[in-house]
């Protein structure tokens, strides 16, 4: 199977960030999601969910791919189409 994936995106989303330890009250009061950038290969864009890759070779093999719930995206661009 031969294919070339050619979108390149950016994706800023926000993920759950977590706290595991003894921590003064005032930590979790300021505690906050992480705001995330994450860039590659768009493969899909669903009503779900947005899958970028990071790598692709010459045989078809891809590597390194991130699934982002569209809930969790704060904004979405195309940086080549």
């Amino acid at each position: 199977m031969s294919f070339h994936l050619s979108k390149v995106v950016e994706v800023e989303w926000y993920d759950a960030n977590g706290l595991s330890r003894w921590h003064d009250i005032k930590d979790y009061i300021n505690h906050d999601v992480l705001l995330c950038k994450t860039a590659g290969y768009l493969l899909k864009r669903t009503n779900k969910a947005i899958t970028i890759v990071l790598t692709q070779a010459d045989n078809a093999d891809l590597n390194q791919a991130m699934c982002i719930p569209i809930g969790w995206i704060k904004r979405y661009r195309v940086l080549r189409a």
